[in-house]
């Protein structure tokens, strides 16, 4: 008799240890492939990210419970190779198969990064930086690889003056050489549209390029977009005329700075200050819009186009003149108009200061 109680003593036991041991893996498995937590996720899946990766991810940030039931879950469903790069927002309690779904089907973050009108591809490296966590080394150094310009058919070692100013969305920590071809291709696609097949006015050479180092200058001296056109009109007259440029803004790209020029700065040596170098810099300065790229395609119908000088007035317009002697009267009477600050900055075509912003001393004008 106690003998048989303690066999069945003892298997009493094992079915309860049994017992406890499978409710335990029930709720194992329960908790490793059931809902997450209990707010919504955000995460960043990066680029080329292998299933095991991102399921390390998830676990992680706590969108999951397990990596191992992330990952069986992945294979079986066959998603393995499907995951997409990108950010994403995860909705509350999403199950490892919600997770999937998501992350093959989207919808992902936006990420939105406006570039203005201006900027050199410094700058845009900088801004893509703060906005959407691109190494902007990386971006600048892509952007100024010969074999990637070759690539774009570009012929030069930059692609400065082809980072179109838009509205993009980036996701965070794309990789800069994508983030390059989504900029150059949108920038090749409006210069195609502008010029519609047209040649560019003389004398700038056919193609688009010498029209993109035109454009870049009048985005940086134009305020006022209805000035676009006449302002584009005096430098092809400079050029017609073998007169130097004289841009200050060319010079403040030298300098890679952006504030008030002086007459010192005027003396860098560096093929990009036009008012030592003849003609075009060799590269554009800045990435223009649609609307400046438009103004020098425009200019050579520009009514009154003998400007040959301008000189900014302070509230974003500028008086412009046919001779020197016009040039010197309309500078005077601007600086009769507001007391001057400091020391004068160059004197040119423009005087209008290092990004067309009207300084208070313009130049007085030369040529």
């Amino acid at each position: 008799m106690t003998v048989r109680w303690r066999a069945g003593a003892r298997k009493a036991a094992a079915f309860t240890t049994a017992a406890a041991v499978s409710a335990a893996l029930t709720a194992l498995l329960i908790w490793a492939f059931g809902p997450g937590p209990d707010r919504q996720v955000t995460l960043r899946v990066p680029e080329g990210a292998t299933l095991r990766q991102i399921g390390a991810i998830l676990a992680d940030s706590g969108a999951v419970h397990s990596r191992v039931a992330f990952e069986l879950v992945g294979r079986g469903m066959g998603a393995a190779h499907q995951l997409r790069a990108g950010r994403f927002t995860l909705a509350p309690r999403s199950t490892p198969f919600d997770v999937i779904r998501h992350l093959v089907a989207g919808p992902f973050d936006q990420n939105l990064v406006t570039i203005p009108e201006g900027l050199t591809l410094w700058e845009t490296g900088g801004l893509l930086a703060r906005g959407a966590e691109i190494d902007s080394a990386a971006f600048v150094g892509a952007a100024t690889d010969s074999a990637r310009a070759r690539a774009f058919g570009i012929g030069r070692a930059t692609l400065e003056g082809y980072l179109f100013p838009d509205t993009y969305d980036i996701p965070p920590g794309a990789p800069p050489g994508e983030v390059l071809a989504l900029l150059v291709t949108r920038a090749q696609g409006v210069i195609a549209e502008v010029m519609a097949g047209a040649d560019p006015p003389p004398p700038l050479a056919p193609g688009p390029e010498e029209v993109v180092i035109l454009a870049s200058i009048v985005e940086a001296e134009a305020r006022v977009s209805a000035e676009r056109p006449r302002i584009a009109a005096v430098y092809l007259n400079r050029l017609r005329r073998g007169m130097n440029l004289e841009a200050d803004p060319t010079v403040a790209y030298a300098l890679r700075v952006r504030r008030r020029l002086y007459y010192k700065d005027l003396a860098v040596d560096s093929p990009w200050n036009t008012y030592r170098t003849a003609g075009l810099p060799p590269t554009a300065i800045a990435s223009p819009g649609r609307s400046s790229l438009a103004a020098v395609m425009a200019a050579g119908a520009e009514p009154g186009g003998a400007d040959l000088y301008f000189v900014a007035r302070g509230d974003g317009t500028h008086i412009f003149s046919r001779t020197l002697d016009e040039h010197a009267r309309a500078v005077a009477a601007v600086r009769a108009a507001r007391p001057a600050r400091g020391a004068p900055q160059g004197s040119g075509a423009g005087g209008g200061g290092a990004n067309g912003s009207g300084r208070p001393e313009p130049g007085g004008g030369s040529g």
